[in-house]
């Protein structure tokens, strides 16, 4: 009896085991597929099923993130950052990915690390002046005002007129 129960528990722990191993292998093969939906279901499985979250958090990231779910590729890639393990094209994404939720002063930090760690970048850099150029336009500086001007004289660009003179 004995021997029976321990062969019995050995093998429902191999089972289980096998289990976790093949639905990340599942979950890796529909993200090598292009699959990023139903590779970020199975990776969502694989981590219901108690395995560590770091081995997958950058797929699972992508995953969303490609597969247009924004709001959980944002909190995977914060989990990324949060534990150091995000990459350079990680730290893009997710300040594109803040900036496109309407989350500017996060997007702006992220640029400006992205800046400081990677060096220059285009993107970086266009969306940062755009940045100072809403700052000068907000303190004032090179601001014009528009006055009245008086209908249809020699200043005005559209005027009101008439066909004939006399209708």
């Amino acid at each position: 009896m004995n021997k029976s129960f321990t062969v019995f528990i050995l093998l429902f722990i191999s089972t289980l085991s096998y289990s976790q191993v093949g639905r990340l292998r599942f979950a890796d093969k529909q993200f090598s597929n292009y699959c990023f939906a139903e590779a970020a279901s199975a990776y969502e499985d694989v981590l219901a099923r108690n395995v560590d979250s770091a081995t997958v958090a950058h797929k699972i990231a992508l995953s969303y993130d490609h597969s247009g779910q924004e709001e959980q590729a944002v909190v995977w890639y914060r989990f990324l950052n949060a534990n150091d393990m995000l990459t350079q094209d990680g730290v893009m994404r997710l300040a594109l990915l803040e900036r496109r939720m309407q989350r500017y002063p996060e997007s702006d930090f992220l640029l400006e690390l992205y800046s400081a760690r990677y060096g220059k970048c285009d993107v970086c850099d266009n969306i940062l002046s755009q940045k100072m150029n809403f700052e000068k336009l907000e303190k004032g500086k090179d601001n014009f005002t528009l006055q009245k001007e008086q209908m249809n004289t020699i200043h005005s660009e559209l005027s009101s007129g008439f066909f004939m003179d006399d209708k």
